[in-house]
């Protein structure tokens, strides 16, 4: 049995506890955060032990969930690794790219199961779309959140535009081989409004706009191929596909119906952490993954 324990109860550390309780694949066994407090809130209403000590719930677990602010990520999952612990850590991997590749390194010399929780990349309507894409080429993506002070310890690129970063990689499968970029910071001292352009290998373009500071949430994906085109709503989890076909000499565009099969995409996330641990094998976002879409990350910031 996979014991499991929680390090970290913030706002998602809040979420993963909802989740984990609810599962029967593992046993929940205890939470941990520096904010007692919080720590105690979270195991009363989901009914699962709080440790005042990490060490002592890291002796009693084989698998973590860690959810610290990212300048943590390091320090607690190296401690997870040296005690042979798999981890789910949130995203971003690090908060800069040498500490994602000691983490990775670590997480690999003791093969241990490292995921990463890229948590757009388990909604339902990104798996079908990949499923279905033939020769993308062009991709825009908006991501607008309103403000908020959870998450202000890193800016909008590692907080946000990381999930799009990911997805555009999974997609194009494809080296970046130049990156444009423009980014301010309005309401923080981070850059809290950006757009990146990002050129592949192949000709191959991506457009990615994120924003913390929208009086509207937005969460959208678009994709274009020769003669076809999607849409995707990542917050309402459909699909609309468009596609020029041609019949007896006449062109018209035509809707095709893509089955999306519904989940929460943290479940999934949670779940795809848990079969890797089991089966040994690579989650669906790993490390290495995880450190890929930070290197573009790091790119983006330097090119403002």
């Amino acid at each position: 049995m996979i014991k499991i324990g929680l390090i970290g109860s913030g706002t998602f550390g809040f979420h993963h506890a909802r989740v984990l309780s609810s599962l029967k694949e593992v046993e929940f066994i205890g939470l941990f955060d520096k904010n007692l407090e919080r720590a105690e809130e979270v195991s009363k209403k989901f009914n699962v032990p709080f440790f005042k000590n990490e060490e002592e719930l890291l002796k009693k677990i084989n698998a973590a969930i860690v959810a610290v602010p990212t300048v943590y990520h390091k320090e607690v999952a190296l401690k997870c690794a040296k005690k042979n612990i798999h981890c789910l850590v949130e995203k971003p991997l690090s908060e800069n790219i040498k500490d994602g590749e000691e983490i990775v390194d670590n997480f690999k010399e003791r093969k241990l199961i490292l995921a990463v929780g890229h948590i757009e990349r388990h909604n339902p309507v990104v798996e079908a779309v990949l499923k279905n894409l033939k020769n993308p080429r062009y991709i825009t993506i908006e991501r607008l959140a309103v403000f908020s002070p959870r998450s202000l310890d890193v800016d909008v690129i590692l907080d946000l535009m990381i999930h799009d970063i990911q997805i555009t990689l999974d997609i194009f499968k494809k080296s970046v081989e130049e990156v444009k970029a423009v980014g301010i910071p309005v309401l923080s001292n981070k850059i809290d409004i950006c757009n990146a352009r990002l050129e592949f290998e192949g000709k191959r373009v991506a457009s990615i706009t994120a924003s913390r500071i929208s009086q509207e949430r937005v969460r959208k994906l678009r994709i274009f191929e020769e003669k076809r085109y999607f849409s995707v709503d990542y917050a309402e989890k459909t699909i609309k596909v468009y596609e020029l076909r041609e019949e007896m000499g006449e062109k018209k565009v035509e809707e095709i119906k893509i089955e999306v099969v519904q989940q929460e995409p943290l479940r999934a996330e949670i779940i795809d952490f848990i079969k890797a641990i089991k089966q040994n094998k690579k989650p669906l976002v790993d490390g290495e993954k995880a450190l890929s879409a930070l290197k573009v990350a790091k790119k983006i910031q330097e090119a403002i």
